[in-house]
């Protein structure tokens, strides 16, 4: 693993105010170079990487046409430096950072985790040296068919955070997976989160892991879309499992945005938003405390929405408040990202232009950096169709 340097924004002055501007940008981060290296098939996540000297740094996971992993590491200036990982995966799930000292290394290690053809889920961790290949076996009585996401978590007060994995069975049913620590050595382990009764999954609209401030305790959000035209979203703490039926939105919602959360200091419990939208159609949050379970209509840019790109979490004044945001690209085509202020009022910003060849329908999970302590930035990691990837950041 390598990113020695953290990345060195600029920030522009309002005149008017003794606050620098905040706004979005939409940079070209590129692609892994040849001979190994080639187009981007796959985004497998971005995470918050802390490099050897504690450096925070977002670094995005790929996997190329030709099958391998790669992640890049910012430079300073627009430049990345793309680090070969190993071979791949037949569909990627997800990335999380673990930061428990493993081996007294002093950064944070990355879990890559992915699915094979065999139903086996796979997984690349750091060690602090070199990623070593773990198979992990899949649930008793089945195989694994989709992977839905990977999230780090603590589920209990003064544990640590570590992955979970989510994903659905062939036997139509979700799973969460990840290391039971009570045992020695720690053992993956497996739970049935079950399924709605009476209904199939037709696709995932995104997974969070959110801890309630009050009590400590760690909980899975996880929403679907399923066949009978409604959204189902899942809470679960792993020993007890809770579904919800969210209802349908206005529209089957094709070109999904994603989820986010956000808990600020005066919040209680944490905010989940969840986004859908679809060609033609304006963007809809499902936000957890805006009462009911109804669907809000959070508008549409100048142009119309042609699908969703991904969910961030943003703050519009240094050392304020966090906001919920949802990328879109349009159809001149443009990306945009609707930001929602502490009363739900949803607001339009330009992110840039796209590039020629646009973006593809993507689920992008922001990810958040200090750079300097206090002032935060947002990384959302887009994939060109033309194999490029491209970095929409906010600060």
């Amino acid at each position: 693993m390598t990113g020695d340097n953290a990345r060195q924004h600029v920030q522009v002055q309002d005149p008017h105010q003794d606050v620098p501007i905040r706004r979005w940008h939409l940079e070209k981060v590129g692609q892994p170079p040849q001979p190994f290296g080639g187009p981007i098939a796959q985004t497998i996540g971005a995470i918050r990487v802390l490099n050897r000297e504690r450096d925070p740094l977002a670094v995005p996971f790929v996997q190329d046409v030709n099958g391998h992993l790669w992640a890049a590491f910012p430079k300073g200036a627009g430049l990345w430096e793309w680090s070969h990982i190993t071979g791949g995966f037949d569909q990627p799930v997800g990335v999380v950072a673990v930061d428990d000292g493993y081996n007294n290394y002093p950064g944070t290690r990355p879990y890559i985790f992915g699915l094979l053809l065999n139903g086996e889920l796979q997984l690349y961790w750091w060690n602090g040296v070199r990623y070593v290949p773990t198979t992990l076996e899949p649930p008793p009585g089945t195989t694994l068919d989709k992977g839905i996401g990977a999230v780090s978590l603590a589920l209990f007060p003064g544990t640590s955070a570590q992955p979970f994995v989510v994903v659905s069975g062939k036997d139509r049913n979700l799973w969460v997976g990840w290391w039971d620590t009570s045992k020695q050595p720690p053992a993956w382990h497996w739970v049935n989160l079950g399924r709605p009764e009476g209904v199939t999954f037709i696709w995932k609209i995104g997974v969070v892991g959110v801890t309630a401030r009050a009590t400590g305790h760690g909980l899975l959000y996880i929403y679907m879309y399923c066949d009978d035209g409604n959204v189902w979203r899942c809470v679960s703490d792993t020993g007890e499992t809770q579904w919800t039926n969210l209802q349908k939105p206005p529209f089957p919602p094709t070109g999904t945005a994603g989820v986010t959360a956000v808990q600020n200091a005066d919040d209680k419990t944490p905010k989940v938003c969840a986004f859908v939208t679809d060609h033609g159609q304006p963007l809809y949050a499902h936000v957890t405390d805006s009462g009911g379970t109804g669907w809000h209509d959070a508008g549409t840019p100048p142009t119309p929405i042609n699908f969703g790109l991904g969910t961030a979490l943003i703050q519009p004044r240094a050392g304020g408040d966090f906001v919920p945001a949802a990328l879109v690209a349009d159809t001149s085509p443009a990306v945009w990202a609707d930001q929602a202020d502490p009363d739900n009022r949803w607001s339009w910003y330009r992110v840039g232009d796209a590039p020629e060849e646009g973006f593809g329908p993507q689920l992008a999970a922001g990810v958040i950096v200090e750079e300097p302590p206090g002032i935060t930035y947002t990384h959302v990691f887009l994939l060109g169709r033309n194999g490029d990837l491209y970095d929409a950041w906010y600060g």
